[in-house]
């Protein structure tokens, strides 16, 4: 019986597969066909927050449900309004903001102390500051009905930031229904053609992104912020932890809250 000869080796697959593997750095590779090219730029949400645009390609991909976490006083909810404020003023696209704890007025209160007229804009009905019950949330991602629904659909609601997913799993019984109730909110949101952001509150130190362990894995991007102490002083940081379709910077991003909101100094080191 001849020798039979092995298959010719096929070194475009092989170079698909390589890219799942580590760099020598141990820095991950993405894989070419999940990044966005030029003609997808269109597609992207623009936080238009100095610097962190530039750490994601360009933006957020559109109709993405992100996960902001942080601990206390980290900048996440800062970050989420300012989203929310630059995407209603400079790109047309409403907003709404829904907290289950934080006061719609002091809500308001703090945009104010970084100059953003909010006021003016949701009498233009593009932006909505809204205290709700979170059985009012679980009953619209269930039903895609009620004044939550109608609310949005009224305001042709692009950017929706909630504050926190961490109260909101804390009105359901476990973790399968927790990551069942996250996940039909997300598609919920995505059938109305919004962009999402799950506010996550970590304790300080903590090493995960979520208080129940599930929240990063039922979301589109995990972005996380950091009050790194640092001898006797903080450094504040942010980084992206996932981010689907995107190619995005894999390091720590040292950041400032100034008289303006965030900025973020996407070519700077942290611990300088």
């Amino acid at each position: 019986m001849p020798e039979r000869k092995p298959p010719a080796i096929d070194f475009a697959k092989v170079k698909s597969a390589a890219t799942a593997a580590l760099s020598e750095k141990g820095e991950i590779i993405y894989r070419e066909e999940e990044t966005f090219t030029d003609k997808y730029e269109s597609d992207r949400l623009r936080t238009e927050i100095p610097g962190f645009d530039k750490i994601l390609g360009g933006g957020i991909p559109r109709g993405a449900t992100t996960l902001v976490a942080g601990g206390c006083g980290s900048g996440k909810s800062i970050f989420c309004l300012q989203t929310l404020y630059n995407g209603a003023l400079k790109h047309d696209e409403p907003g709404a903001y829904i907290s289950f704890e934080e006061p719609a007025e002091s809500i308001r209160n703090t945009a104010r102390k970084f100059g953003w007229d909010v006021d003016a804009l949701e009498k233009k009905n593009v932006l909505k500051i809204m205290l709700k019950d979170p059985y009012e949330i679980k009953d619209f991602s269930k039903t895609l009905s009620g004044e939550m629904y109608y609310t949005f659909k009224d305001m042709g609601v692009k950017r929706i930031v909630i504050d926190s997913v961490t109260y909101l799993a804390s009105t359901v019984g476990n973790n399968y229904e927790i990551r069942k109730t996250v996940a039909t909110l997300a598609r919920r949101l995505r059938e109305i053609g919004a962009s999402t952001f799950l506010v996550s509150e970590i304790p300080e130190g903590a090493t995960g992104v979520g208080r129940y362990g599930m929240e990063e894995f039922v979301t589109d991007g995990v972005v996380k912020f950091h009050n790194i102490h640092l001898k006797e002083n903080r450094q504040r940081a942010v980084e992206i932890l996932k981010m689907r379709r995107t190619k995005h910077s894999i390091l720590l991003h040292p950041f400032c809250i100034n008289n303006k909101g965030i900025t973020v100094f996407a070519e700077q080191p942290i611990f300088k």
